[in-house]
């Protein structure tokens, strides 16, 4: 899964209001290539959901504010399934609750919410305007 953090609720005013999270990818059927890079295993996934990936694309605030994006992985077994209809919605994604309702355990990997990356591209976007 990769989620976005800090969506704001309010687009025409994105800078007033809460923060809301948004569901930017949640891809199944990850599996060892037995390919490994500096002693790391690669997982590959020819998978295309239940949610399609869509990269980031937070809009233009000034002052720009950085958007905090995490991923997580999660062990699953191979009867493991997830319809597009069990995530219900992906503006406004409560993970907790998914996570609840298709029985998850804790994630095995992660990373911290790291947002240098957007935060410059969108420093970019809003000087072009």
């Amino acid at each position: 899964m990769i989620i976005d953090l800090d969506v704001p609720v309010n687009f025409q005013n994105p800078s007033a209001g809460a923060r809301r999270t948004n569901l930017h990818a949640m891809i199944s059927g990850f599996k060892p290539s037995g390919q490994v890079s500096n002693g790391v295993n690669t997982l590959t996934s020819t998978a295309t959901g239940p949610i399609a990936y869509v990269g980031p694309g937070p809009p233009p605030e000034n002052p720009p504010y950085a958007h905090r994006y995490v991923s997580l992985l999660y062990e699953t077994n191979s009867t493991f399934s997830v319809s597009r209809t069990q995530v219900r919605q992906t503006f406004r994604f409560n993970l907790t609750t998914f996570v609840a309702a298709v029985s998850l355990s804790q994630p095995i990997r992660g990373t911290s919410p790291d947002s240098r990356v957007y935060q410059h591209q969108q420093a970019a976007r809003t000087k072009e305007k």
